[in-house]
């Protein structure tokens, strides 16, 4: 097992850990030791920052990292040229705005670049809505944390100082209560993300494979892997984290049987001294506040910082003569406009440099094309999130067809064609799609699943603009 040495950056941290569930998980951590830890429960934000207030004042530390449920963050991994860092921004942006879901001014985009190997190098991508995080960051502001990262990355990290860790690259696997995390790691740092619908309240202790959520569990799991395994040498092995020990020990003989290498995660404490904090059994419960502890101790800067610039510090207002204020505000809006004219340029000049054989008029129209396409975007976002929210258990999509001028098509398999009915009926109660159809298939008599094929419209963006 690989564990990073502490370079004493900061003596002491409070870690906070916030479940979306509303559970806050405190640890105080002084180099390797735990001095402090708890778990308690609020109602409202109000509530959470009295919380929050509370437990710095027990720990009487002012350095403090919140970490963020990852849900809702979208993670990809791209390939680039192997150029250096300073033309990575502009190579990422390049890449990504083709696979955003909304105009790129709406969208917030952090990266995390690999080494280059074998002519190339690898990035991680984190991808999320600017308004969503910006509640988040502004949160972490009145709480007075000096840092936000989100829960994931703790994770990781505190499992690879705390946990038998199978090879340098492999896949954990959290079942949690309400769906499943699966965070790809490589030495430490997480690479991609790919949160499964799907928890330990859905799925059973048995190994019986029948069992229809477990056989989903395991469908989309390794549907997951063969994704992750695209962009390594290899299928990473499973690593499942689970409090239900009987839980764990069932997902990975179903994982291994459909030939999935699993294994169940073994605790071995590391070098963190714990003493009486907690107890045996919730370590899990702590083990992301305890990574986000880590890494602000550590000062480790491997990370994917998605809150960078959304939120800025509370200011005592001061009365200023209204002229003299004018006068900065322009100073300073010119400043930084002749700044941002003159960054772009620059940027564009170096990429365009290092692709000297390509036609530069054809990639300035492509970019044009690019940011045209982008403002006219649906808001694709919200309609998956439509489709998907409190969709009956079950369905499973294999297939998601939209143009702009034509019904969306959904299409793949159900359990039960009572499923697929429920489904009809539940989008169409939404608000924002209109004229649903269905055509359900006979089940296959091999898997025993019930085809299915639904379209219908979303707003204005489906449906043919009359000419006149």
């Amino acid at each position: 097992m690989k564990t990073s040495g502490y370079q004493n950056k900061k003596n002491s941290i409070v870690a906070f850990s916030q479940q979306s569930s509303g559970v806050i998980n405190v640890v105080e951590m002084k180099k390797a030791k735990l001095q402090y830890a708890h778990t308690s429960e609020a109602d409202g934000q109000e509530e959470l920052i009295r919380r929050f207030a509370a437990a710095r004042a027990i720990s009487r530390r002012e350095d403090s990292v919140m970490g963020i449920d990852s849900k809702g963050i979208a993670f990809y991994r791209l390939e680039i040229p192997p150029v250096n860092d300073a033309q990575i921004p502009s190579l990422v942006a390049m890449q990504i705005e083709m696979m955003l879901p909304l105009p790129p001014d709406q969208m917030q985009v952090a990266f995390l670049a690999d080494d280059i190997k074998n002519s190339a190098r690898l990035v991680t991508v984190a991808v999320a809505r600017k308004q969503s995080l910006k509640k988040h960051a502004d949160f972490a502001r009145d709480c007075q944390t000096s840092n936000v990262m989100l829960n994931c990355q703790g994770l990781v990290k505190a499992f690879n100082n705390l946990y038998d860790c199978p090879r340098d690259t492999f896949v954990i696997a959290n079942i949690r209560t309400a769906d499943t995390q699966l965070l790809l790691t490589e030495k430490g740092r997480l690479l991609h993300a790919i949160t499964l619908d799907i928890g330990s309240e859905d799925l059973s202790e048995s190994d019986d494979f029948t069992s229809s959520q477990n056989e989903l569990f395991v469908h989309d799991l390794a549907s997951a892997i063969d994704h992750f395994a695209e962009k390594t040498d290899y299928k990473p092995q499973i690593v499942v984290l689970s409090s239900d020990a009987l839980l764990a020990d069932a997902m990975v003989t179903l994982c291994n049987d459909a030939d999935l290498t699993a294994s169940q995660a073994v605790y071995n404490g590391g070098h963190i001294k714990a003493g009486n904090v907690f107890a045996d059994d919730e370590q899990l419960q702590y083990l992301e506040a305890i990574g986000l502890a880590m890494f602000a101790i550590e000062g480790d800067t491997s990370k994917i910082d998605l809150f960078q610039g959304l939120s800025e510090p509370k200011t005592k207002k001061k009365e200023k003569n209204p002229l003299t204020s004018l006068i900065v505000s322009l100073a300073i809006f010119t400043a930084l406009l002749m700044a941002a004219l003159y960054i772009s340029t620059q940027l564009n000049i170096r990429y365009l440099a290092s692709y000297e054989n390509k036609d530069v008029d054809q990639l300035i129209k492509m970019q044009k094309v690019r940011k045209y396409v982008a403002a006219q975007r649906p808001d694709l976002l919200d309609l998956l999130t439509e489709i998907s929210k409190d969709a009956p258990k079950g369905m499973m999509i294999d297939s998601f067809s939209f143009k702009k001028g034509q019904p969306v098509t959904i299409s793949g398999n159900a359990a039960k064609g009572e499923e697929v009915l429920k489904f009809q009926e539940f989008l169409g109660g939404k608000k924002d799609i209109s004229n649903v159809n269905i055509v359900i298939s006979p089940a296959d008599k091999k898997t025993k699943k019930t085809p299915y094929r639904i379209t219908f419209h979303y707003k204005h963006w489906t449906k043919k603009s009359s000419k006149k």
